[in-house]
């Protein structure tokens, strides 16, 4: 599997209705954003959208994606030596998308949910997250997703979760 080809399952997918009960489960603060990553394929850094390499006729959300990591995120940090067989995931807020007000601070940036690595087949638990982020440089110029929860989500901790966003004042869009 490479990065070229890989393409996320959703939960329902991966699971199957399976009980999701895992010390390697990681629950996250759902972003009212695009859902966007990074891959280095033919020797450069390419965005991408759920549908494949962002070009020059996507909507407009994935413009300012385009501009944030060829104006922002390359010059800036150490992104091109992200290895071929890790692909870096998240969502980019867009005043444009979405029905979340996040706020000019929450706008207009790349939260990262993780990397997730092709030759594995896996993806890495957080503490892996950190020392990439931290080896790419890329804590001074993207955001991480809220971790809510690990190990296990019982029922009666939906309510909890689901009641303040740590990103604006209300609710948060869900949990992923």
């Amino acid at each position: 599997m490479n990065s070229a080809t890989f393409k996320f399952p959703s939960i329902q997918e991966e699971y199957r209705g399976r009980k999701i009960v895992n010390p390697h489960l990681f629950v996250y603060e759902k972003i009212d954003g695009s859902n966007v990553s990074l891959r280095h394929y033919g020797g450069r850094i390419v965005p991408w959208s759920r549908g494949g390499p962002i070009g020059g006729n996507n909507k407009f959300y994935f413009d300012d994606y385009r501009r944030f990591v060829y104006g922002t995120l390359i010059p800036q940090t150490q992104i091109t030596d992200l290895p071929e067989e890790l692909i870096l995931f998240g969502e980019f807020t867009h005043s444009g998308f979405g029905h979340i007000d996040y706020g000019k601070e929450n706008t207009n940036q790349f939260f990262v949910l993780g990397f997730f690595n092709c030759t594995e087949e896996r993806f890495l638990v957080p503490e892996e997250v950190d020392e990439w982020s931290e080896l790419l440089d890329l804590n001074t110029v993207v955001r991480r997703t809220p971790l809510l929860s690990q190990s296990e989500i019982k029922k009666q901790d939906i309510p909890h979760l689901l009641r303040e966003s740590n990103l604006y004042t209300g609710p948060p869009e869900g949990f992923v």
